[in-house]
């Protein structure tokens, strides 16, 4: 007879050094944390024009007015932009105050949610190492970084349509009907406040992007098309209220925005930002997932370990389905509509995250040995790539902005580049080093363009000095003619005094060409930056005019520069925030 031997508790094999984070990683990812998060914060480098600006002063009427229901510019609704942005910024205004780190603390924090939500919809598939991987990979892509920086509604977005993917993505893998339709109400919850943050196109990206891995992966079963209509009606039930409340408002605003701005916005040329070429998302998507987007394509093939592991190709396949569904009808559906702008894109990022995860993982679970001769090149090129954003900012920034130099940024280039080609030279055999000093060289490269190189840009994109000088004079013109600028930034900056009561007809945003078709009230004053004097003095007589200098705006006296101005050919058309001049349009 035969004794059974007790059974030996083996010892799983020690981490990896690539599974284990060592201090330094650890340090130098919070470093960067710390420069994305929390430093820019910090400065009070000045509102910019046109959204920073404008959006400012949208929460700023709210706190003042205590008109919470319909965001409003100078006493008219603004109807372009559902609300719930706007409740943000207000809450942080009235919160922190009438100031600059106060118009910024909402992007910071939807930036982190945007993040920490990617991380969420990675790990869900991947495991925790995965979902750490994506949500530094999005936090550190250089268009989602960029956003961050200003108050644009689409960094909100981004938060509720992860949520939404994450709870679709559950609701069709669960076994059972009731599991499905809780899942499907919370993924409505989410595409609810997708809509008041951003109208529609939140739901026909996340519609587009589960509708595609549910085919590919057959699961779209009776429950689960159930299960996608009654998330529907839940974001249309959360979204009712506030859309009631615009058109109660402003009579004619659904229409407005629900047909004007999204259906003619889709198919036509009529809107803003509608003449773009259709392959305007291309160097969008490519230029701003750098430098994640160079790995993802890694992700088609996982380079796997030699012993075949059925779950982790499984948790490999899902993810890449799911990032190449989201990222490619995504860029394909806002390709197709005729009106585009950059930010629009900002929720296909994650998908980059999720995808460049697949390829790390992949990498670290082989215990860091290069899977291909391309992926072990692709180090290198990061690098390269974060040499050189400081010196093409330095070019760029002088000769766009008309910004003055700063010399010595230049020796601090230098040593930044010269750390990422160490950086490029350990990745291959000390894998967390280089992490390490990945992430420290780029905190280093944000902290030196926020600190220097931002505020230069962000003090000739404002119209804060105008605003200033304004309140020394103590009282504000009759009207004022902004010529090729918004109004925005101006109107946050105003004393609270000058403020109350101001009305739109009093802050006239005019092109240049239509400066000679308006008569001038007695009072009126004329402000045009430095940079745009040129363009408006093709068409009145600037030479020898009197102006008083504000910052970069030269400051007309409105009635003695256009006495001699030839009699209009047309009846005038001022300018609103609806429907900004060319040049302003042509800015964004």
């Amino acid at each position: 007879m035969e004794m059974a031997l007790p059974a030996v508790k083996r010892r799983p094999p020690p981490a990896s050094p690539a599974a284990r984070p060592g201090r330094a990683l650890v340090a130098s990812l919070l470093l960067l944390g710390i420069t994305l998060f929390i430093f820019p914060l910090s400065l009070h480098h000045p509102l910019t024009d046109p959204d920073e600006g404008l959006h400012a002063a949208i929460g700023q009427e709210m706190v003042e007015r205590g008109e919470y229901l319909t965001p409003q510019l100078l006493a008219r609704p603004f109807p372009d932009k559902p609300v719930f942005y706007f409740w943000a910024l207000a809450g942080s205004l009235r919160v922190l105050g009438f100031s600059e780190p106060a118009v910024r603390a909402p992007g910071m924090v939807f930036g982190l949610l945007g993040a920490i939500t990617t991380g969420l919809l990675a790990g869900t598939i991947l495991g925790r190492r995965g979902g750490w991987l994506a949500g530094v990979f999005y936090a550190t892509m250089a268009l989602p970084v960029g956003l961050m920086q200003v108050p644009v509604h689409d960094l909100a977005l981004v938060p509720f349509t992860n949520g939404a993917l994450l709870a679709f993505w559950r609701a069709a893998r669960s076994p059972r009907a009731a599991a499905v339709l809780a899942w499907s109400l919370a993924a409505g919850a989410c595409l609810g406040l997708a809509i008041i943050t951003k109208g529609l196109s939140g739901v026909a990206i996340v519609g587009l992007a589960h509708a595609t891995v549910c085919l590919l992966e057959r699961r779209l079963g009776l429950v689960v098309i159930f299960g996608g209509a009654l998330a529907l009606a839940l974001a249309a039930a959360i979204a009712a209220p506030p859309f009631l409340a615009m058109e109660h408002a402003q009579p004619g605003y659904l229409h407005y925005y629900l047909f004007e701005r999204h259906l003619l916005g889709l198919v036509t040329t009529t809107q803003r930002h509608g003449t773009a070429a259709w392959h305007y998302y291309l160097p969008v998507v490519l230029g701003g997932g750098l430098p994640w987007i160079l790995y993802a394509p890694f992700s088609l093939a996982p380079f796997r370990p030699s012993a075949r592991d059925d779950a982790r190709d499984q948790r490999f396949g899902d993810a890449t389905r799911l990032g190449w569904s989201l990222l490619l009808t995504g860029t394909l559906f806002l390709s197709l509509a005729r009106s585009k702008l950059l930010t629009y894109a900002l929720p296909l990022f994650p998908a980059i995250a999720v995808l460049a995860s697949v390829a790390w993982l992949a990498w670290l679970e082989r215990g860091g040995r290069q899977p291909s001769r391309w992926f072990a090149r692709m180090p290198v090129v990061q690098a390269s790539i974060g040499a050189l954003i400081l010196p093409a900012a330095l070019v760029f920034a002088p000769a766009k902005y008309q910004v003055p130099h700063v010399a010595w940024v230049w020796g601090v280039a230098l040593v930044i580049a010269g750390g990422w080609w160490t950086a490029a030279r350990l990745a291959p055999g000390r894998l967390e080093r280089a992490a390490a000093l990945g992430a420290m060289l780029t905190a280093a490269t944000l902290a030196v363009a926020l600190a220097i190189l931002v505020p230069l840009v962000a003090t000739v994109t404002s119209a804060r000095d105008l605003a200033r000088t304004i309140n020394r004079s103590g009282h504000f013109p009759s009207q004022l003619w902004m010529v090729e600028q918004r109004r925005g930034s101006l109107v946050f900056y105003l004393d609270p005094a000058l403020r109350r009561g101001l009305t739109s007809d009093r802050i006239l945003q005019l092109s240049s060409p239509q400066v000679p078709e308006h008569e001038p009230v007695p009072g009126t004053l004329v402000a045009v930056t430095v940079g745009d004097s040129a363009r408006l003095a093709q068409y009145v007589p600037l030479e020898g005019q009197p102006f008083e200098l504000a910052g970069h705006y030269r400051i007309y006296d409105g009635e003695r520069l256009l006495h001699t101005r030839p009699i209009p050919s047309h009846p005038p058309h001022p300018v609103d925030d609806r429907a900004p001049p060319a040049a302003d349009a042509s800015r964004r």
